[in-house]
């Protein structure tokens, strides 16, 4: 049987081995920044996603008339944890003249289950503004690479202006009213309560800073409409709203 030749014996010189590793090494060395922009690219997403879900549940989403838990209680709360818990809140319930709700009806952010970035950092969160940020990958607040949902502060106000018209009993053309003929409220979420308070003017009737979210409106007639009450309800958002309502005379 023939032996094998010392040529074909021969292993990987020491040389050959070194160049193998530094081809390597320069392969790996390629390869991780763009491993690296990969992370960093998913982590952002993933923050992002969790900014704008708990936007949506801070404020909603007017466009399908969802008002989050601004909606229900009036106002913002008091940290991001609020969304999901329904602690020393009061209970959500359903007007029954209006037919519209306050109180806690969540969780507001069900699918967040906690309140830190991909980085592990605490998300940043000023009560009354409906924004959230992260300090994005380097961990400090403040620079370049931050992480803000929505990017501007949204203005969760508006303002109402209602003007009620009444139709006479004998017939004829409607007329203005005032508050000689008639009284207006607004029901409003109050710290999760449905509370009403009185309309300003005297015809038209206004009120200004009122929280996005549905509203009740109540006119009681006085005077010559005296005994006659409407309710109705309201959708308030960014700039002012106007409502015309009829009174018929008794």
């Amino acid at each position: 049987m023939p032996r094998p030749s010392r040529k074909s014996r021969r292993g990987f010189s020491l040389v050959e081995v070194l160049v193998v590793l530094v081809l390597l090494s320069l392969a790996v060395g390629a390869a991780a920044p763009l491993l690296q922009q990969q992370i960093t690219a998913s982590k952002r997403r993933a923050t992002l996603d969790k900014l704008e879900r708990l936007h949506a549940g801070l404020a909603g989403d007017p466009a399908r008339g969802d008002y989050g838990y601004l909606g229900d209680f009036g106002a913002l709360p008091p940290t991001l944890a609020d969304l999901n818990t329904s602690a020393a809140k009061p209970a959500y319930v359903v007007d029954a003249g209006y037919g519209i709700g306050a109180g806690y009806n969540g969780p507001y952010a069900p699918r967040v289950q906690s309140y830190q970035d991909a980085w592990s950092r605490d998300l940043d969160y000023t009560a009354g503004v409906a924004q959230v940020t992260s300090a994005g990958p380097d961990r400090i607040l403040g620079n370049g690479d931050d992480l803000r949902y929505p990017p501007l502060a949204p203005t969760l106000t508006g303002d109402l202006t209602v003007v009620v018209r009444g139709v006479p009993a004998g017939g004829g053309s409607e007329v203005s009213l005032t508050s000689a003929e008639v009284l207006a409220f607004v029901a409003s979420a109050v710290n999760g309560v449905r509370t009403e308070s009185a309309l300003s003017g005297s015809g038209p009737f206004t009120a200004s800073g009122l929280p996005h979210g549905l509203h009740g409106v109540r006119l009681a007639g006085q005077g010559s409409y005296l005994g006659v009450n409407l309710l109705h309800v309201v959708e308030i958002r960014r700039g002012s709203t106007l409502v015309n309502l009829v009174l018929e005379e008794p």
